[in-house]
């Protein structure tokens, strides 16, 4: 298979200090993604509890747990 590729000795390496707004959007990104990983996970572990409290069965216990958190 030819192929084209990018040879090591053509690509220009940004040289100097870091801005320091590229350590905030990474910082805010982490944050985000750690915060919607935790908010998955308490969900998923109060799923069950909601839908033994109000006896629902399968998608009605999603659609509950929507009304409830809005």
């Amino acid at each position: 298979m030819a192929g084209g590729g990018v040879s090591s000795d053509t690509v220009e390496v940004p040289s100097g200090p870091i801005k320091p707004i590229v350590y905030v959007v990474a910082f805010a990104a982490a944050t985000a993604g750690l915060l919607f990983g935790l908010d998955v996970g308490v969900i998923s572990g109060a799923q069950k509890f909601l839908q033994a409290e109000f006896e629902a069965q399968g998608f009605q216990v999603t659609d509950q747990i929507l009304e409830y958190i809005v």
